[in-house]
C-alpha cells in the first residue's frame, strides 16, 4: 500500500464529481438478467468491512451496524470501473509511486467518471451492478473506496467534515474487457487505510520509508513479518519467533506492538539485504462479521500456527521508497 496513492485518489474522486453523468448503477439480489453490465459482489465487500446481510437471494437484511473492536462503521462506498487508457497493465496498491503512474491515475479515472458511483451503506443486497464501457474503451478494472460517512455525492469527500473519512480502499486484482467479460461477479480484496488516517482501527503496518515508526491500532493479531516476499516469516535480533502472535486490544499493547515491529525493521536491516518490501502478515478476529468463530474463540495462548489454521491472515506488504 502506498498512502500517497491513496490521498492523491481520493482528490482525483473529487475532481471528477463535477463531470458526473446520470447513475448508472442497479441493486439486486436475484440472478442478473442478461445484458452488458458488471456485476460486484457488494455483499462481500461489505463483510471485509465488518457489515453483514443475511437472508436469502430475494429478501436480506443487516444483521449488524459494522462497529467492532477491529473496524468503524462504513457507510459509504465509492465504486465503479476505471477505463486503462493510459498504461497496459492494471493498478496495484502494491506498486511503487511514481509521478507518471499518478498521472495515469488521474487520466484514467477522470474518462471514467461515468462509471463511478457513491453507494450509502449498509444495502441489503448480494450484488451491485454497473454499465460497461462500450467495447471500444479497451481494458479496465474495478475500484472501491470504504467511507466513515453515507455518502450521497463523490464530491463530499473533499468537504472538511470528510477529509479523513477513506477507511478501506481496494482495487480488482485484474483487467476486464468489455467484450471479453462473461459477466462474473467480481469480487477482490479491501485494505485498511492505516497509513493516512490514524483513526483507523485494526492497523498493523509498516510505512515505506525505513525510518518512519510502523503503525499499530487496536484490534489486531500480528501472526508475523516477512520482506521482499519471502514465504516465511522473518526472526532475528529483537524479532524473535516467539514474539509472535501479538494480539493487540488496547493501547499499551498497540505501543508494545510498534516497539516490536520497528525491532523486526531494525533487524531486517542488519541482515544486510537491500529490503524492496515489508510485510506484515495480521487477523482480525474482533471482526465478528467477516471472521469465522473458531478465529474468534483464540485466546491468548494461541499461537502462530492456530491463527494460520483458523483466520484470514492478510499479508499488508509495503513497498519501500
Amino acid at each position: 500500500m502506498n498512502f500517497r496513492l491513496l490521498n492523491r485518489f481520493l482528490i482525483v474522486l473529487i475532481i471528477i464529481s463535477v463531470v458526473m453523468m446520470t447513475s448508472c448503477k442497479d441493486f439486486g439480489n436475484n440472478s442478473p438478467q442478461e445484458s452488458k453490465t458488471l456485476r460486484v459482489d457488494i455483499s462481500q465487500l461489505q463483510s471485509q468491512m465488518g457489515i453483514a446481510a443475511s437472508g436469502n437471494n430475494v429478501s436480506n437484511s443487516i444483521s449488524a451496524p459494522g462497529d467492532t473492536p477491529a473496524t468503524i462503521p462504513i457507510k459509504g462506498l465509492v465504486v465503479g470501473i476505471i477505463k486503462l487508457t493510459e498504461r497496459s497493465t492494471p493498478y496495484s496498491l502494491r506498486e511503487a509511486l511514481t509521478d507518471d503512474v499518478m498521472d495515469d491515475l488521474k487520466a484514467d479515472i477522470t474518462n471514467s467518471a461515468e462509471f463511478i458511483e457513491p453507494i450509502g451503506l449498509p444495502v441489503d443486497t448480494n450484488y451491485v451492478e454497473f454499465k460497461l464501457p462500450p467495447p471500444t474503451a479497451g481494458n479496465w478494472q474495478v475500484l472501491a473506496v470504504g467511507l466513515d460517512f453515507k455518502i450521497n455525492t463523490i464530491g463530499e469527500i473533499g468537504e472538511d467534515a470528510h477529509k479523513d473519512s477513506a477507511e478501506f480502499f481496494g482495487f480488482s486484482d485484474k483487467e476486464y474487457n468489455t467484450d471479453d467479460y462473461n459477466g462474473e461477479t467480481v469480487t477482490f480484496r479491501m485494505i485498511r487505510n492505516c497509513w493516512s488516517n490514524d483513526t483507523s482501527r485494526g492497523c498493523a503496518a509498516f510505512k515505506s520509508k525505513l525510518d518512519e515508526k510502523p503503525v499499530v491500532t487496536s484490534a489486531v493479531e500480528i501472526v508475523g513479518v516477512r520482506y521482499n516476499g519471502k514465504s516465511t516469516d522473518f526472526t532475528g535480533t529483537n524479532c524473535l519467533s516467539g514474539s509472535f502472535p501479538k494480539q493487540v486490544a488496547t493501547t499499551s499493547e498497540a505501543d508494545e506492538a510498534i516497539s516490536l515491529l520497528t525491532g523486526c525493521r531494525d533487524a531486517i536491516i542488519a541482515t544486510g539485504d537491500p529490503i524492496n518490501i515489508l510485510t506484515t502478515r495480521v487477523a482480525h478476529k474482533k471482526n465478528y462479521i467477516y471472521e469465522n468463530s473458531a478465529c474468534q474463540a483464540l485466546d491468548a495462548s494461541a499461537d502462530v500456527n492456530a491463527f494460520d489454521t483458523n483466520c484470514k491472515v492478510e499479508n499488508i506488504d509495503v513497498y519501500i521508497q
